[in-house]
């Protein structure tokens, strides 16, 4: 159903296409509040966390790429981590 939804982006009324794009942008920027990170590093952890909550992203990785749901977890958290330029066994430790 998602992938009908997000394919036919386009054609849905512009209320509907805000929502999805606020929920998608309210999921970011909680991570991004949660997710320690150099300053200079915030504008591409943002782009990675928004990736990582894109739909497209889920649906690539799990479905067209057959991971499992918790190795696609296990590699955005990867993904911005190096992103953050910040080691989360270094934060673990403090």
């Amino acid at each position: 159903m998602l992938t009908r939804i997000y394919r036919d982006m386009a054609s849905l009324p512009p209320e509907q296409r805000r929502d999805l794009h606020a929920r998608d942008t309210r999921v970011r920027d909680l991570l991004l509040a949660a997710f320690p990170a150099r300053p200079r590093r915030r504008h591409p952890l943002r782009a990675v966390l928004g990736h990582a909550v894109a739909f497209w992203t889920w649906r690539s990785l799990c479905m067209e790429h057959r991971l499992a749901e918790q190795e696609a977890v296990e590699l955005m958290i990867e993904l911005a981590e190096a992103a953050s330029g910040i080691d989360r066994k270094d934060t673990k430790s403090k």
